[in-house]
């Protein structure tokens, strides 16, 4: 795979980080950030398939890259000076969500700590060595670049209303929100996690991406039709970017019809089957895939627990103990993040 590094010849975070891609992925070229737009124009129409752009580099992520190469796999490095992980953690990640970022590396001036940030709002690393951290690193870049995403033909248009959902799908969703499980403190005012109830086999109704879940019952939700493999959706906004998971286990299991996905951690004890998210980013084919591979069947309810991430849960309208199960297993008043 080839590479392309972006550098500010005034950046400090690593004066060897030439030679680490060298040796991690062979093909590399370096572009020094002196005019961004012609960097972005250059980077385009070259072979690059991963774009890593180190600190200091904020005029070249004003541009977009992304915008117009929605297939480049883009890794940011980010310096920081905060006395906690967590705000060093919230910090990096806003800057992740501004930038459009499939992963931001990031070092804590005060704490001498680097971290990896994922679009899942997870962490890995926390090693205080670079060398450590950026082998990491390469190796979540070569998990996660080059897998398979949906697009969708999105269609503008009326939100649909929630009231279309069964009193089940509606009640669960009531008693998430009471319980603070969509929380907001990711710098952008959306809520992490998704949601769907099936129409029919080829149709469902799913949360939408960039929106605040504890609103779906004033705003609604995107309507979702799949026909051969291709994405429709209609509504104010894009569906879920977990909705090919959501399609994949509505397909798999076809006398199921609700499912429920929060950024919750579970409690110590609980039995859920648990996989690890780290080598998939939310919302390719290969997470859907994983995620179904995880499913368990607990009294009537499958479900499994993505490692630093979250639950995925499917139930049936029918289905009287999804809010016991809920109780027993996870903590909704919590934000996953490092759990």
């Amino acid at each position: 795979m080839e590479v392309a590094i972006v550098i500010n010849e005034e950046g400090e975070f690593s004066p060897d980080i030439g030679s680490y891609l060298n040796e991690e992925f062979g093909s590399v070229g370096v572009y020094v950030l002196n005019d961004p737009e012609r960097c972005v124009r250059e980077i385009s129409a070259s072979s690059a398939e991963i774009v890593i752009v180190t600190e200091g580099c904020e005029e070249f992520h004003r541009q977009d890259i992304r915008g117009s190469n929605p297939n480049l796999f883009l890794v940011a490095f980010d310096i920081v000076s905060e006395k906690s992980k967590e705000k060093h953690f919230l910090s990096s990640l806003k800057f992740l969500k501004d930038n459009r970022c499939n992963l931001v590396f990031s070092f804590n001036t005060r704490a001498n700590r680097y971290l990896i940030i994922t679009p899942e709002e997870s962490i890995y690393g926390g090693s205080k060595s670079f060398e450590k951290s950026i082998s990491e690193l390469f190796k979540m870049i070569k998990d996660r670049s080059g897998l398979t995403y949906d697009r969708t033909n999105f269609i503008p248009g009326s939100n649909f209303s929630i009231a279309d959902t069964s009193e089940k799908f509606r009640t669960v969703l009531e008693y998430l929100i009471n319980q603070g499980a969509y929380q907001i403190n990711n710098g952008n005012g959306f809520t992490p996690g998704h949601f769907c109830q099936r129409i029919n086999d080829y149709s469902f109704l799913s949360s939408q991406r960039k929106a605040n879940h504890n609103n779906v019952f004033k705003e609604g939700m995107s309507l979702v039709v799949v026909r051969d493999g291709q994405f429709t959706c209609f509504g104010k906004r894009k569906q879920s970017v977990g909705a090919r998971s959501q399609f994949l286990m509505l397909e798999k299991y076809p006398d199921y019809d609700c499912i429920i996905h929060t950024h919750n951690p579970i409690l110590k004890g609980s039995e859920i089957n648990k996989v690890s998210q780290k080598p998939f980013q939310c919302g390719s084919l290969e997470c859907g895939l994983n995620t179904l591979g995880g499913m368990r069947d607990y009294n009537g309810i499958k479900a499994t627990y993505l490692k630093k991430h979250g639950p995925n849960i499917m139930f049936k309208s029918s289905h009287n103990g999804i809010i016991n199960f809920l109780e027993d297993n996870f903590d909704l008043t919590k934000k996953t993040w490092n759990r």
